[in-house]
């Protein structure tokens, strides 16, 4: 009922107002009168739970899908007649965003009547993670998915090494807190009882006797599972001028940075070989000897951000939708400063560049009502402007822009993919006139490289839509590009009032898409473990292709027909992954498998619509 977070904990949950802030500073929506200014909803999902003995911020699920009813239907009266304009979710996960997802299928239907859904894409890049993919809810079809763009100035650290008259660097580092000031610093690598000493423990920046370890040094302890403020904040007390977190286990994930707000000293992350590789250097020479100084990394302008989460989805679509700035963003922040001064802060990640698309898309909403959200997210796609040598896979369109008028063309997907079939490719799009123009158009892919290819002429008359569906005679890679639509009005030009990038759709195969089910019977029950999809190494990251429909059925000895044990009713989407079951001789339909001897079969669905299947060897049940 309330969404502000407890004035004395406000850090767990500042997202939600930092994003708003983003929101409502933005330049999208200022010249507005005071009649037209939209009402913002403020839905908090986010609460401090136990989870492995720390209470730590959480965004449950049934949370997150209360708030997107709200959001449809604020006064719960059953008509979405109220409902927002626009849904900003800053919210994402890597490697699930599976058609049965309860979030993806939310948000689906939050599109359907008749709000415009806006996601980050994730910040599982690989500057601070290397899962890759997009996931939920970014990889939900109708959303708009919004990727970060780096303008210059990320929140990256360079750390140099002296020893002597030798110097090394190393970096960038995520950066976290204030920006360090490049002053050299002695550093200490906080061993503990059980290995490198943890850096949310306040003991360990402590001698037994109560003394100081890190009294104006660069503190480098290891990542123990609580926030990084809280760690931040031990090593402060202490007296450390810099914090290093060494994540000597996990995948070096650092998302959402934060600048200002509460950060006492500036914090840099370290990945398994960055901090192994210090330590050792720092054991072998001695800390006497070696010095640290940590500067802040420019990067150079306009690129997509390190960290941004890219394509395929799992099912092989292409998000994100869009890039906006997702860099070092200034916000407002939750609790006041001393004197009761309002305080702010930065904040990075691609929730940062979703909250400008959402001010974009809501402004048009604004001054045009009659735009669905379809058309909306169609428009912003068409005022992209692409990153070179950036693919559509990373970056959709590209950088959001100024959206061409709202009485030119919609294209669905706003986003078009090319079918490779034998002996060249297909091009399949929804087009709709949202004016009283002309109708008459002539469609064409420009490559990459090279001259138009004409597609033949379309006719959508004002307000109708048609489905395009053309077949190029080149090979998929080279029909990579830009799909026109051209309208030649009496005594001008061709002017383009449409386009869409448009790249080839890379569909996984299905070999390996199944492991054989391995069985074991113990004590009458039948132990199952089979892989279901696979997860492999591709533009150095790694990307999960999942099966769909997993069906398992047991194959009599003697023959006869397949007794179904799992599916048939319930398609799901299944992530990649060893799943195991327990088979306790009970049929789908609820009856009793006869006792004998049996095989079990799977089978599933691979992401080109094809059924694999595979099976175990014979073992007795019952």
């Amino acid at each position: 009922a309330d969404p502000r977070p407890d004035p004395r904990e406000p850090d767990g949950e500042a997202h939600g107002t930092q994003l708003a802030s983003l929101l409502l500073r933005s330049p999208s929506l200022a010249g507005l009168p005071p009649e037209r200014v939209p009402r913002v909803l403020a839905y908090r999902v986010v609460a401090r739970e136990a989870i492995g003995g720390r209470l730590r911020p959480l965004a449950r699920s049934d949370r997150v899908l209360a708030a997107l009813e709200r959001s449809v239907d604020p006064d719960l009266d059953g008509n979405p007649a109220d409902r927002a304009e626009v849904i900003l979710l800053g919210l994402a996960t890597s490697f699930s965003g599976t058609g049965l997802d309860p979030i993806a299928m939310a948000l689906a239907a939050a599109d359907r009547v008749g709000s415009t859904v806006v996601v980050p894409a994730g910040n599982d890049g690989p500057t601070f993670a290397r899962p890759g993919s997009v996931g939920s809810a970014a990889a939900t079809p109708t959303a708009i998915t919004v990727g970060a763009l780096s303008d210059g100035s990320p929140r990256t650290a360079n750390v140099e090494i002296v020893i002597g008259t030798a110097r090394a660097g190393l970096g960038p580092l995520p950066l976290m807190g204030p920006d360090p000031d490049g002053s050299p610093l002695r550093p200490v690598v906080l061993d503990g009882t059980e290995g490198l000493a943890a850096a949310g423990a306040p003991a360990s920046y402590l001698h037994p006797d109560g003394r100081s370890r890190v009294d104006g040094r660069l503190a480098i302890a290891a990542r123990d599972g609580g926030t990084l403020l809280e760690a931040a904040t031990a090593a402060a007390e202490a007296g450390a001028r810099a914090l290093a977190i060494w994540d000597r286990d996990g995948p070096a994930s650092f998302p959402g940075v934060t600048g200002g707000a509460r950060w006492p000293i500036p914090v840099v992350g370290l990945g398994p070989r960055q901090g192994e590789g210090l330590a050792r250097l720092l054991v072998s020479r001695g800390d006497v000897a070696v010095r640290l100084s940590l500067s802040r990394a420019p990067f150079p302008a306009a690129r997509l951000a390190s960290f941004s989460s890219t394509g395929p989805t799992p099912r092989g679509g292409v998000k994100p939708d869009l890039l906006a700035p997702g860099v070092d963003r200034p916000t407002a922040y939750p609790a006041p400063a001393p004197g009761a001064q309002p305080r702010s802060a930065t904040l990075t990640g691609t929730s940062a560049a979703a909250a400008d698309v959402a001010a974009r898309a809501l402004r048009l909403r604004v001054d045009h009502p009659g735009l669905g959200p379809r058309a909306v997210h169609s428009l912003l796609v068409q005022g992209a402007r692409p990153l070179r040598g950036v693919s559509v896979l990373s970056q959709g369109a590209g950088v959001v822009g100024a959206p061409p008028a709202p009485t030119g063309l919609a294209i669905d997907p706003p986003i078009v993919r090319l079918r490779p079939v034998k002996g060249g490719s297909v091009l399949r799009a929804s087009i709709r006139n949202l004016g009283d123009g002309p109708g008459a158009y002539v469609l064409r892919v420009r490559p990459a490289t090279g001259p138009p290819v004409g597609l033949g002429r379309l006719t959508v008359r004002p307000g109708a839509e048609v489905v395009a569906t053309r077949r190029l005679r080149m090979a998929p890679g080279r029909a990579r590009g830009r799909l026109e639509i051209v309208t030649r009005s009496p005594g001008t030009e061709d002017r383009v009032v449409a386009f869409a990038p448009a790249e080839p759709l890379r569909i996984p195969p299905v070999k390996d898409a199944l492991g054989a089910p391995e069985v074991r019977v113990r004590s009458g029950l039948a132990q199952v473990r089979i892989r279901v999809g696979r997860r492999r190494r591709a533009r150095g990251r790694i990307q999960s292709e999942e099966v769909h429909d997993l069906r398992l059925f047991l194959l009599p000895a003697g023959g006869g027909r397949p007794l179904a044990v799992l599916g048939g009713k319930l398609r799901a989407d299944w992530p990649a992954g060893t799943y195991r079951f327990l088979l306790a001789g009970r049929l789908a339909d609820g009856s009793e498998a006869p006792p004998g001897r049996y095989r079990l079969r799977a089978s599933a669905v691979g992401a080109n619509g094809k059924r694999v299947t595979a099976t175990s060897r014979s073992f007795s049940l019952g």
